[in-house]
């Protein structure tokens, strides 16, 4: 019995002094916050106290062999079951950026070879805009021997082009739309003005 017992405490003993461990530390908000340093146990959920956190970047690796920095992947939690995610999943090359003013975490969970879902530092995006053409129609005078009556139609063209990667990604849906609307209703209401002038 008492061998079998000293085996098991043995055992215990072994397997958690072989844990990897990872070290994370925080990363600065917009306000000046204390930036903490973590350290987890690699493949379980953690439960840590993270009162103030805007981000967080994996630093070091206790065993590199069998947990290359580059090869963890870490996600926060709201909560200390680690059923609330607090973040996306980020890794090494990507930290995760949170919040730009501080947030609550309540646990982490660190893994080797798990992907991430996706990036928390905003990923090129390719926009693609269409818009109608927009006709105005004015009437005005005729100014310094001009041609015509002073009535006519103009019609704009707007075009969009991409402008590459967008960090962090602007607004969706509706308020996209609107941003675009109103930058293109703008336009079209100073080329109506400058012809009227003309």
């Amino acid at each position: 019995m008492r061998s079998y017992t000293a085996a098991a405490a043995l055992a215990a003993l072994a397997s958690t002094s072989h844990a990897a461990t990872v070290t994370l530390q925080e990363t600065p908000c917009l306000q000046p916050t204390e930036l903490k340093t973590y350290t987890v146990e690699v493949g379980k959920l953690v439960v840590v106290d993270m009162p103030s956190i805007c981000g967080l970047k994996l630093v070091s690796t206790s065993d590199p062999a069998s947990a290359p920095l580059e090869a963890i992947t870490c996600q926060l939690f709201k909560d200390a079951a680690g059923q609330v995610p607090g973040s996306a999943k980020f890794t090494f090359a990507s930290p995760a950026l949170i919040a730009t003013n501080p947030v609550q975490e309540g646990s982490i969970r660190c893994d080797v070879g798990a992907a991430p879902a996706s990036s928390s530092t905003g990923e090129t995006q390719s926009v693609t805009t269409v818009v109608s053409p927009v006709t105005a129609t004015g009437t005005g005078m005729p100014v310094g021997g001009g041609y015509g009556n002073g009535n006519g139609t103009l019609v704009v063209h707007p075009t969009a082009t991409p402008t590459g990667s967008q960090t962090p990604p602007g607004p969706e849906g509706a308020a996209n739309g609107l941003a675009v609307g109103t930058g293109v209703g703008l336009t079209a209401l100073m080329l109506v003005i400058g012809a009227l002038v003309l």
